[in-house]
């Protein structure tokens, strides 16, 4: 993880075994998790083993040139680690903290060609999830432009399960 490699597949899912318990009421949400049709067929199969399964799979759908400049937007501060955003959460200070009065600095992987590359994996790796997910009909598209409460409020819709009765 130090050198910015992903953990493996099957670490992941270790401590994912460890935490998801069937026995609780509410369930789990995994965000991030699967990234690709491997990971996801190794989940299932692990959750088969506890009597449960995936019930919905919520994916937040924004256009490309929309998350490049969200992603390229952020700010960190170089001395306390806060996170600001030139377009959505803007630092009062300008380009300095407005807690620690840090410099705020953008980091390597919001770089716009850094981005893009990785936007071009999740196409390739994670993009074919949806079809798995919405064969077994319980993929949720969520479009996942405006404002954070609006974006929350569609999520909570696409999470409420049609009774069976």
């Amino acid at each position: 993880m130090k050198q910015g490699a992903l953990v493996p597949d099957r670490l992941i899912l270790d401590l994912l075994r460890d935490r998801l318990n069937p026995s609780l009421a509410t369930g789990s949400l995994l965000d991030g998790f699967p990234r690709n049709l491997s990971q996801a067929l190794d989940l299932e199969q692990d959750l088969q083993h506890q009597g449960t399964k995936v019930d919905i799979v919520i994916s937040l759908e924004v256009p490309e040139d929309v998350l490049v400049r969200r992603l390229t937007s952020r700010r960190v501060c170089g001395r306390c680690q806060r996170v600001y955003n030139l377009l959505t959460k803007p630092s009062s200070a300008g380009e300095r903290c407005e807690s620690c009065g840090g410099e705020l600095v953008q980091r390597p992987d919001d770089q716009e060609v850094t981005i893009r590359r990785r936007l071009a994996v999740y196409r390739e790796d994670t993009e074919p999830l949806k079809a798995y997910y919405h064969r077994q009909n319980i993929l949720r598209m969520v479009p996942g432009e405006g404002a954070p409460d609006e974006v929350a409020e569609r999520i909570e819709l696409a999470l409420e399960i049609p009774s069976t009765g």
